[in-house]
Parts: structure tokens; C-alpha cells; sequence
């Protein structure tokens, strides 16, 4: 049954095979980064499938998440996870971090001196190696030594800023600044590479790598070596189809038919969760197979879409309409407009419903925006 409104398409096969592609040029351990409900692709649809393939460690964004993440991996016979929080502590009290394989992400004195009200509490290390984010820097290490001595560090972690050029001297030096901090938790795992440095080369096979980017599908550099299958696409109804004439006015009417026109009312509009870009780019749909262009008379749930180019013999297919995933995947979408793929993916999964499919099945997983 085709949907009352827009929605986005996850192909979870796709994120399983980037996922397991990573590993083998990677050659070490990909923890999987799920902020955000997965980049707004649905946390609890892509989890377990990530975890069947392998994946033990999670980016979670903060405790509540990581709780998400629980729940859905709990009928999934796997290992159990272990869940980085990368708000740290969020302003929660230690003990609520108390659960099995939930470690909060410390990257303030502050954060650090609270933690200790739990000893032997299992936290993950942030580090400050250039990016100007909350991490702790060697001097913070330095004047934490006691407090540290009554924690179980188990994972130390930075992020590298230059992600379009991995040759930047800036790199460079905070690797060296990384594994200088990270000498002093021998015992501790290890995460400096995201997406990006998997395909960057040995060099920059430091410990685990963190990815999201590219498990999800998305690209935001140019280096070729950089692949990814796409794994989302975005669909819309066409509820409705009929002619006018020449000079008809339509929507609010501020805009008027210079031509006898054939016009479908999509259900796809600006509260819909696409970029401002999207609406004043010519946007267009691909509609049985042929693009079309999208009238500028938008609504908040609605809009026009010329079909008239399209022969009667197409108009049974012409019920649903691609937005991107189609013949222009959300990396090309992205690009004409001049954006991330990660903002597109964000901002459309927080605002239309979701649905995971494997092969040609909905797997069950469909799930609603925020």
C-alpha cells in the first residue's frame, strides 16, 4: 500500500554491505555511530541488522539513546553491545550510567571529577587534539591523574577536523598528539579515524575506526576512493492528476499556467524536512521513470507536479514520486544543492515516517519522525 505522505525508503541490506566493506578495506574493528536515531534513518531498524553483521561497539548520542539502542538490539541473539554516550554525562547523576555496556564520553574536568562518584565506573575519553570541541587536553590529563586512577578508562577517542584532505599537516599533528595522550591508558581501546580516514590508507589505522557517514551511505568528500552504496531514498504520493487550461491559476494563486498542463498533487512540502535549497533549485521529481519539474506553488504538506510531458501509457505508474534515491542518489541530490547529504537525511527522517526494507520486503521496522 502506498503511503498518505512522504517518506524515506532504508535499504538495510545496503548498510550491511557497507558496513562489512568497511571492515575489509578498514583491515581492523568499525564501531557503528547511530547518533541522532541514525542520522534521522531509524535507530531501531538499523541496529540489529548492523549487530548481525558484526558490529559490537555504538556512537550513541546521549543516555536516553543509548536506552533506544538497548531495547532494540534485546531480541536479537548477539553479544552484548557496548554503547559510547558522546554527551557524556549529560547533566544526569554517574549512577545512571550504571547498566551494562553504557559508558559515558568525558571530555571536561568537570564531567570527570562527577564520574568518580561511582569508582570503577567503565567511561570512554575524549581528546582535544585540535578540534576545539569539549576533550581533555595533556594538561587536564596531568591534573586529573588522581581522579582518572579511580575510573576504568576503557576506550580513549579523538576526531580528526581536516576529513576532505587526510595529507593536512593539521592531521598529522593530532595523531601524534592523540597517541601521545593515549600512551598514558595502554590498557584502553583505541578511536581516532571516522568515516572519511578508512579510506585514507594504513597510515591511519589507529585502534577502531567510528563511522556513520559511511555505513548509512552518504559522502561528504571528494576522494574517490571513497565508496558507499546509498541506502535511502524518498518517496511521495501523487494523490491526484487532471488537466487545465492555459491561464488557470492554481494553489494561493500566485502562479498561472502559461499552458494547457496535466498536474499531480504531491504529497511532499516544505515541512517535510528538505533544505530551503531544495524548493528554489528548479526542483524536480523523477515520476515513472522521467523527471519533472515541481511548480512554485508549495504548501506545507503539498505541492504541484507538471506531468505533462508524460505519454497516457505512463500515467498508471505515475502514483509515486521520487524525490532522491532514484536515478540522482542522496550524494548527487546533495551535491546540486549545494549541502551535506548528512543535513537532507537529518532533516527529512526527523520530519516524515520512515521505512526499512531488505531485499523487496518491509522488514516490519517503520517507524515515524520525530
Amino acid at each position: 500500500m502506498i503511503p498518505a505522505r512522504a517518506w524515506l525508503e532504508v535499504d538495510l541490506d545496503a548498510i550491511v554491505a557497507n558496513y562489512r566493506d568497511l571492515r575489509a578495506v578498514y583491515g581492523g574493528p568499525v564501531h557503528a555511530v547511530l547518533k541522532r536515531d541514525a542520522y534521522g534513518l531509524g535507530l531501531r531498524g538499523i541496529a540489529p541488522v548492523l549487530a548481525g553483521a558484526g558490529c559490537r561497539e555504538f556512537f550513541v548520542e546521549d543516555l536516553p539513546e543509548a536506552h533506544r539502542l538497548l531495547a532494540a538490539l534485546k531480541a536479537h541473539p548477539c553479544p552484548p553491545p557496548q554503547v559510547h554516550v558522546l554527551a557524556g554525562l549529560g547533566g544526569r547523576p554517574p549512577r545512571a550510567f550504571a547498566v551494562k555496556g553504557v559508558r559515558p564520553v568525558l571530555g571536561s574536568r568537570a564531567d570527570v571529577a562527577r564520574a568518580t562518584a561511582v569508582p570503577g565506573m567503565a567511561v570512554t575519553l575524549q581528546f582535544d587534539t585540535g578540534l576545539a570541541r569539549p576533550g581533555l587536553t595533556p594538561d587536564d590529563l596531568a591534573a586529573l591523574g588522581p581522579a582518572l586512577a579511580r575510573l576504568d578508562v576503557v576506550h580513549v577517542m579523538s576526531h580528526l577536523a581536516v576529513m576532505g584532505d587526510p595529507d593536512a599537516v593539521s592531521n598529522h599533528d593530532q595523531r601524534r598528539r592523540f597517541l601521545a595522550m593515549a600512551a598514558a591508558f595502554p590498557q584502553a581501546g583505541q578511536s581516532l579515524p571516522s568515516s572519511a580516514f578508512v579510506f585514507a590508507g594504513p597510515g591511519w589505522r589507529i585502534g577502531a575506526a567510528r563511522a556513520g557517514s559511511a555505513v548509512l551511505g552518504t559522502r561528504h568528500v571528494a576522494n574517490p576512493a571513497y565508496r558507499t552504496r546509498p541506502a535511502v531514498r524518498m518517496l511521495a504520493p501523487v494523490i491526484d492528476i487532471r488537466d487545465h487550461p492555459a491561464g488557470r491559476r492554481i494553489g494561493y494563486g500566485r502562479h498561472t499556467l502559461p499552458r494547457p498542463s496535466r498536474l499531480g498533487t504531491l504529497m511532499l512540502g516544505y515541512a517535510d524536512g528538505l533544505p530551503d535549497a531544495f524548493w528554489s533549485r528548479a526542483p524536480a521529481v523523477e515520476v515513472a521513470g522521467r523527471r519533472c519539474p515541481i511548480l512554485p506553488e508549495v504548501s506545507m504538506m503539498q505541492c504541484f507536479v507538471d506531468l505533462t510531458g508524460l505519454p497516457d501509457s505512463a500515467l498508471p505508474r505515475a502514483r509515486v514520486a521520487v524525490v532522491f534515491g532514484g536515478g540522482q542518489d542522496i550524494n548527487a541530490f546533495a551535491g546540486r544543492l549545494h549541502t551535506q547529504p548528512n543535513r537532507i537525511i537529518t532533516g527529512t527522517g526527523a520530519s516524515v515516517p520512515r521505512r526499512h526494507v531488505t531485499g523487496a520486503r518491509e522488514t516490519g521496522a517503520r517507524e515515524t519522525g520525530a
